[in-house]
C-alpha cells in the first residue's frame, strides 16, 4: 500500500468512526426518549442493518450507557427511580389506549373486578362499557374517579393511607379490605416485568397491595407498555408465573413473546386489529 492509499484508508476509518459515534448518540437519544427500543426499530430508524445495531448496543452496554435486554435495549434508570405520576400519565397514550381496549373487551356482565394502580389501568377504567353491571374494587384514586361516572358499576375504594406519588391507597387497612374479597379478574399494570425478577413495583407500599390483589383473583391480567418489559423496579411483587394474560403493544419483540409462552403466559398484542396475536397456554 502506497502513502496515498494509506492516507485514504485512514480517512475512511475516521469517517466510519465518526458515523458510528453519531449513530450511537442517536441510539442513546431514542432509548432515553422511549425508555426502551428494539433492534428492529433502531435499524429502521437509523437505516442500518440489525447486525450494525447489535454491535453498537454491545459497545454502549460495555460503556455502561444502557442495558441490553432480549431484542433491544433499555435506558439505564436506577431501580429506585419513580417517574412523577403526571409524567407517566402523558407517556405512550395511544399504545395504552389500545391495550386498554383489549382488556376492557374481556370484562363480562356481572364480573367482580380488582383494578390496581397504574396509568394503563386508568385507561382500562375509561374504556369499560358503561352498560355493564359490575362490582369493582380499586386502590387507585384516578381509577375510582373514572368509574364514578358509570352508575352501573358498584364501586369500592380500598381504604388505607394515601400514597401521593401514585395516587393510591396503601397500608394494613387496604390489605385487610382486600383480604375479604373474591374477584373474577385482576387487571394490573407493573413498573417492571422481568423473566428473572417477575412483577416489580416502584414502592413497597404498592407492592404489598398488589400482592394482596393477586391472591384474591381467579384470573390475573397484566396490561403493560412494551417499555416496561424486561425492566426491574425497586419492590418485588410476585413471580411471572402468577400472570395468566399479558396485554402489550406491538413494540414487543417476537423472541420475548416466545419466552413468555414458555412460562405458560398468554400474550395479546394490541393494535393489530383482527390480527391481534393471541397465544394460548
Amino acid at each position: 500500500m502506497n502513502k496515498e492509499q494509506h492516507k485514504i484508508t485512514e480517512i475512511n476509518k475516521g469517517w466510519e468512526k465518526m458515523l458510528a459515534q453519531e449513530r450511537q448518540r442517536k441510539i442513546l437519544e431514542l432509548v432515553s426518549k422511549h425508555k426502551s427500543a428494539s433492534i428492529s426499530r433502531l435499524a429502521k430508524e437509523l437505516e442500518v442493518s440489525p447486525m450494525t445495531i447489535r454491535r453498537d448496543l454491545a459497545k454502549l452496554t460495555e460503556e455502561g450507557k444502557l442495558e441490553r435486554v432480549y431484542g433491544g435495549a433499555v435506558s439505564k434508570i436506577p431501580v429506585g427511580y419513580e417517574p412523577p405520576y403526571l409524567t407517566r400519565e402523558g407517556e405512550d397514550v395511544e399504545e395504552k389506549r389500545l391495550i386498554a381496549q383489549v382488556a376492557a373487551s374481556l370484562i363480562q356482565e356481572g364480573d367482580a373486578l380488582l383494578l390496581a394502580t397504574g396509568t394503563t389501568v386508568v385507561e382500562v377504567a375509561r374504556a369499560i362499557d358503561p352498560d355493564l353491571n359490575l362490582t369493582v374494587v380499586t386502590s387507585s384514586l384516578p381509577v375510582a374517579m373514572e368509574l364514578v361516572a358509570k352508575p352501573k358499576v358498584k364501586l369500592m375504594l380500598a381504604g388505607g393511607l394515601l400514597r401521593r406519588e401514585g395516587l393510591s391507597t396503601t397500608g394494613h387497612i387496604a390489605e385487610y379490605c382486600l383480604g375479604e374479597i373474591n374477584a373474577d379478574k385482576l387487571i394490573t399494570s407493573a413498573a417492571g416485568l422481568s423473566l428473572e425478577e417477575g412483577i416489580t413495583e416502584y414502592s413497597n407500599e404498592d407492592a404489598v397491595v398488589k400482592r394482596a390483589m393477586l391472591d384474591r383473583a381467579r384470573e390475573v391480567i397484566v396490561v403493560s407498555h412494551h417499555s416496561k418489559l424486561e425492566r426491574v423496579a425497586f419492590a418485588s411483587v410476585a413471580p411471572l408465573e402468577k400472570i395468566d394474560l399479558l396485554i402489550t403493544d406491538s413494540g414487543i419483540e417476537p423472541e420475548l413473546v416466545e419466552l413468555y409462552q414458555e412460562r405458560e403466559i398468554k400474550v395479546v398484542i394490541a393494535g393489530r386489529g383482527d390480527e391481534d396475536e393471541r397465544a394460548t397456554k
